[in-house]
């Protein structure tokens, strides 16, 4: 568990914010905690801060922010900038042996480079061929039984009866979770989210009850191994090793941080963006095969992140020209680096059939790319490829509402006339 910051850490935050402010480069347009105003369409900023001030500090995010491909790019391989939230140099310090804490030890964002390197090597199997094609046809069946529950010629909320749903019951699929165990899984799914905030802190008692559940889970696996993905995870041996109980926990927390919430917001904007352009939607439903190249394009045109990932300095780095300090917190700018015009011509140009699109921005990269990348992609594949067969002369009843959050510019309602 994290503890709650202390009076003198506080103290010395909120007096390195003001220096911050005074002393680095800012960037007054760059408001996302005026969420209502910002999350409608930050689209302009992020073309501004390219032009303007590729790299500077945000005091509301307590965050140097990075903006430009090559810096992003770099930097999310860079070894001298670590994910682990510990390491920024405010956070709270640790309990030490909580379930939480060996929660928190056991994410693949917070292990150290050889331990990363080892989780990744013995979990592969896991992620083989044979779990990603039981995940394309549990996430078909879920969508389509999503899907049969909506009414033609209605009006939905998008948001929540559709990119809520789907993603959620598909990790839950993967990790084996009962219906009713849905409940106590989400309490780790909430818990987990809080942690891309390091001034944060979950409710342990809340999160205990999906470890507790997880627990549960894994001892079934271990005295009734199948071959599912929770017994190929927790089972696999490889030169005398494998995983332990709670890196097996982490591992699976690890992909609800990366899994559920972004693939909703990615559904989300990927409707959204569809409809925005005019002639996309045509283009899908005349030449489905289009529909990889029109994720990726959506990813770059209008990204739903506007503040991760999150680094910190192991020491002290250079980017930019400027000096970022060692246990300072950097969040790269992905929604602004996929718009940069030394990388993406006319960037602002929605297109489908653009030659580059392999450098989009979507599932990070270097040690640290997304391990359920395939996962989230099956999840966006086979939900958008049903929905504009089910609906395809789907228009917006109405703009998106969204609802503040650390990370994403998250959707509440996005309504749509059927």
């Amino acid at each position: 568990m994290m503890n709650k910051m202390s009076p003198l850490t506080l103290a010395r935050l909120l007096a390195y914010l003001l220096h911050n402010a005074v002393t680095k480069p800012g960037f007054s347009a760059y408001k996302p905690n005026n969420y209502q105003a910002f999350y409608r369409n930050p689209l302009p900023v992020y073309d501004r801060i390219l032009r303007e001030q590729p790299v500077f500090f945000a005091p509301s995010m307590a965050s140097w922010i990075v903006s430009r491909y090559d810096d992003v790019s770099a930097g999310l391989r860079d070894p001298r900038l670590d994910p682990n939230f510990r390491l920024w140099r405010f956070a709270p310090a640790s309990q030490g042996n909580s379930d939480w804490d060996k929660v928190i030890n056991g994410l693949l964002f917070t292990l150290d480079k050889a331990s990363h390197s080892r989780i990744r090597r013995l979990t592969a199997p896991a992620f083989g061929p044979r779990t990603i094609s039981r995940i394309e046809q549990a996430c078909a069946g879920i969508v389509e039984r999503c899907l049969d529950d909506i009414t033609p010629g209605g009006t939905i909320n998008f948001a929540a009866q559709v990119a809520q749903q789907i993603p959620r019951e598909v990790v839950a699929a993967l990790v084996g979770v009962k219906k009713a165990d849905h409940p106590r899984f989400a309490a780790l799914t909430e818990s987990v989210m809080l942690l891309f905030d390091p001034s944060q802190n979950a409710d342990t008692r809340h999160a205990q009850q999906g470890v507790d559940l997880m627990r549960e889970y894994i001892a079934e696996r271990r005295n009734n191994p199948s071959d599912d993905f929770l017994s190929q995870l927790i089972n696999h041996v490889e030169d005398g090793d494998r995983i332990s109980e709670w890196e097996a926990i982490g591992l699976v927390a690890s992909l609800i941080a990366a899994g559920p919430d972004t693939s909703s917001d990615d559904l989300n904007f990927a409707i959204y963006n569809m409809l925005l352009n005019p002639g996309v939607k045509e283009q899908l439903l005349a030449d489905p095969s289009l529909i990889d190249n029109f994720i990726l394009e959506h990813t770059r045109h209008n990204h739903f992140g506007y503040a991760a990932p999150i680094r910190f300095a192991l020491e002290d780095v250079e980017i930019g020209g400027h000096t970022i300090r060692k246990g300072e917190m950097i969040r790269f700018l992905i929604p602004a680096a996929n718009r940069d015009p030394q990388v993406f011509d006319r960037p602002e140009q929605f297109d489908l059939q653009r030659d580059n699109l392999n450098k989009v921005l979507r599932y990070g990269v270097g040690a640290h790319f997304c391990v359920g990348s395939a996962i989230a992609q099956t999840i966006a594949r086979t939900t958008l490829q049903a929905w504009l067969q089910r609906f395809p002369q789907m228009q917006l009843a109405a703009e998106p509402v969204y609802e503040k959050h650390l990370t994403s510019r998250r959707m509440q309602s996005l309504m749509l006339q059927l």
